[in-house]
C-alpha cells in the first residue's frame, strides 16, 4: 500500500501477514481523505482496529499532529511500529496493543477524528457494540469529532439505523462489499 497525499505521498506501508487484518482499498482510503481534507490539519486522530496502521499515516501524512493507533494483534502492531519508525512518524504517534473496543473508552482522550475499520468477522453484534461504545465516548468527547466507520455492504441498513443519535450523518459511500459511513457530534 502506498500514502496517497500530503507530505509522504508515494512512501509505502507494508501490511501485516495475518489473516485478520484486510487492506483498505486505495479508492476507499482515497474517499475517506478527500471528505476529511478540512479538518485534518493539526487533528488528534485514532485508527482503531489500525492493523497496518495505514489509515493513521495517511492522516500525519496530511498534516494530523498526533495519532493513536489500537489493535489487539501483536503482528499488526510489530508492523505498524515497523512502518512508523521508516517513515519517521515515531514521534507523532502512540501505538497501543489490546482490545479496540476496550480502549476507546479507557484511553480518555478527545480525538477530532475516529476511523474504525473493525474486521467484519465482528458480524452485526460487533458493529452494533461498536456504535454502542462511540455513543458512550460521544457523551463524554461531544464536541466536534468525525467518524469514519467501514463495515460490510451486506450491514449497511441495519448499522445506518443504530448511528448515535447524538451524530449527524455526513455522507454514506457503498460499493458491492464495502460501505464507509461519515457522521459526527
Amino acid at each position: 500500500m502506498k500514502i496517497l497525499g500530503g507530505r509522504l505521498k508515494g512512501r509505502v506501508v507494508k501490511s501485516p501477514n495475518v489473516y485478520t487484518t484486510r487492506s483498505i482499498t486505495a479508492c476507499l482510503l482515497k474517499s475517506i481523505f478527500d471528505s476529511c481534507q478540512f479538518f485534518i490539519e493539526d487533528s488528534i486522530v485514532c485508527d482503531l482496529f489500525a492493523g497496518s496502521g495505514i489509515i493513521g499515516m495517511e492522516a500525519l501524512s496530511r498534516g494530523a499532529r498526533l495519532s493513536y493507533f489500537v489493535d489487539i494483534n501483536p503482528i499488526a502492531i510489530k508492523s505498524i511500529k515497523e512502518n512508523l519508525k521508516n517513515l519517521n512518524l515515531e514521534q507523532q504517534s502512540k501505538v497501543f496493543i489490546g482490545d479496540s473496543f476496550d480502549l476507546l473508552l479507557k484511553l480518555n482522550i478527545k480525538f477530532d477524528i475516529l476511523f474504525l475499520d473493525p474486521p467484519y468477522t465482528v458480524g452485526e453484534s460487533g458493529y452494533f457494540n461498536l456504535l454502542i461504545l462511540v455513543d458512550n465516548y460521544l457523551k463524554t468527547h461531544r464536541d466536534n469529532c468525525h467518524i469514519y466507520l467501514e463495515a460490510p455492504s451486506q450491514l449497511a441498513n441495519s448499522i445506518e439505523k443504530f448511528i448515535p443519535s447524538m451524530c449527524k450523518l455526513i455522507k454514506i459511500k457503498k460499493s458491492s462489499t464495502t460501505t464507509l459511513f461519515h457522521f459526527s457530534s
